[in-house]
């Protein structure tokens, strides 16, 4: 049968199991695995390919967890039915595929991106939007392409206070994501530039770099930032950073970092540097340091943030800082693009940040966060022997990396937890290269988990890891 024909490369950057699950999944899709067509049992599998049986179950848990397979009691491992060519109607249209339905759920997710809608002000916002939408009809027709200017002032103050930055809102472009400006800085940029991306680090970001025609190469991270000595030897011309609290580590850039950083960039020109402030506002053991951009006399440093960590992830609103000679080549070239927010909400979050509401709603949730923070390590460090986790980048933020001293390799420790009905996430899976597929790491975010379930949750994990 087809799957015989899977062969894993262990020599590949690419952990085996992911590997193993990409193969069987492409061979869904296309057909080639028909449904109904029963896989070889985890043990059988394992022996066929030369790989170990934790390899298997773990890639045969991620496909039933994206609906590729079905589990039989007794019986084993059954393809799920998939689209594989496309339908016409009766008069040759094709016809739309359906949205592939989201993954089942695991009963616990220790998402890195999830937050806690909970905290949400609800009322106070319900309120502005009212007031905004009665005293300000004129935001039914056409804004500034860069934003509402009463927004960016408003954030250059903030700014100003909170991330010991002195710009200008004339400098200030408000967009719909990170991710939308991203885009836009790589054709900002040049077609010809190459960028250089942390690793580990946010795997999207390399995505819309490459979307966009352009070249990546890999920095590693240490304990101070991301590797000089490999930028210097990389072809990079422009470099993407999150100095505040790097993804997924958690390492804050040092000071002596922060300022070779930016004499690279000055030593040659067309050398920029992407700041992304990952969770700055997330910092629960010292005060934040200020930004990287503060540090800039040069106009070397692109500034970005957003407030779907801040705020909820629904809120798809953005911003990034240009050094006055950038802006001057956005407006020739991106001019006449229209914002890609609406005027309604950036008004609301103006009045939201200008009367205090947005600070008060920080402090609240620093507040809940330490203490997700606090319970998750305290309970992890409660059911394992002494000595058998390490705990890194849970200084700020809302994650943090668990290593694991129990024998058992990344792929074990993901597809275990997945059999008790929690998700926890590999730390390869944030890099483009295999530098930690044996570490024995796993990322876990906290904020979108309350403390009873994060409890309920590590004794699982317990018995995933160490048994009963």
């Amino acid at each position: 049968m087809e799957y015989c024909r899977l062969q894993l490369d262990p020599s590949r950057k690419e952990p085996l199991y992911r590997q193993l699950y990409l193969a069987i999944a492409a061979q869904i899709r296309s057909g080639t695995l028909p449904q109904g067509e029963k896989l070889p049992g985890k043990r059988a599998m394992a022996g066929q390919l030369g790989v170990s049986q934790n390899t298997v179950e773990t890639a045969y848990e991620m496909l039933l967890s994206e609906g590729y397979l079905r589990s039989k009691p007794r019986s084993g491992f059954y393809v799920q039915a998939m689209p594989t060519r496309p339908q016409v109607t009766a008069q040759g249209r094709p016809v739309c595929p359906p949205e592939r339905p989201a993954p089942p759920r695991a009963a616990y997710d220790f998402a890195t991106s999830a937050v806690d809608t909970a905290c949400f002000p609800y009322a106070t916002w319900a309120r502005i939007t009212r007031d905004i939408f009665s005293d300000h009809r004129e935001l039914l027709s056409r804004g500034e392409p860069q934003g509402e200017i009463e927004l960016r002032e408003e954030l250059c103050r903030y700014l100003a206070e909170n991330r010991g930055m002195q710009v200008e809102p004339a400098q200030v472009v408000i967009g719909a994501g990170v991710e939308y400006l991203c885009g836009l800085i790589v054709r900002l940029l040049g077609g010809g530039c190459t960028f250089g991306l942390e690793e580990p680090g946010y795997q999207r970001n390399r995505e819309i770099i490459y979307n966009q025609g352009c070249q990546v190469c890999t920095l590693p991270v240490d304990g101070e930032g991301v590797d000089m000595a490999a930028l210097e030897k990389s072809s990079a011309q422009a470099v993407y950073v999150t100095p505040a609290h790097q993804f997924p580590t958690g390492v804050m850039m040092s000071a002596a970092r922060r300022m070779a950083l930016l004499d690279w960039a000055e030593a040659a020109q067309g050398r920029m540097i992407i700041e992304d402030d990952y969770d700055s506002e997330f910092r629960y053991e010292f005060r934040p340091v200020p930004a990287l951009q503060g540090l800039d006399t040069g106009g070397k440093v692109i500034y970005l943030n957003t407030f779907s960590r801040s705020l909820a992830p629904a809120f798809r609103m953005a911003y990034m800082v240009l050094s006055p000679q950038l802006l001057k080549r956005y407006r020739q070239d991106f001019a006449f693009y229209s914002c890609t927010v609406s005027r309604f909400e950036q008004q609301c979050l103006c009045r939201f940040i200008r009367d205090g509401h947005f600070s008060r709603h920080l402090n609240r949730a620093r507040t809940l966060y330490r203490a997700r923070r606090d319970t998750l390590m305290q309970e992890l460090e409660r059911m394992a022997p002494e000595g058998a986790l390490q705990f890194s980048g849970g200084q700020a933020g809302t994650h943090l990396i668990v290593t694991v001293a129990n024998g058992m390799d990344e792929a074990a420790l993901v597809g275990a937890c997945l059999r008790q009905g929690v998700r926890v996430y590999g730390l390869s899976q944030f890099c483009a290269q295999d530098g930690t597929a044996h570490s024995a790491s796993v990322v876990m975010g906290y904020a979108g988990m309350e403390r009873g379930r994060i409890e309920q949750a590590v004794r699982r994990i317990g018995k995933a890891w160490f048994g009963d």
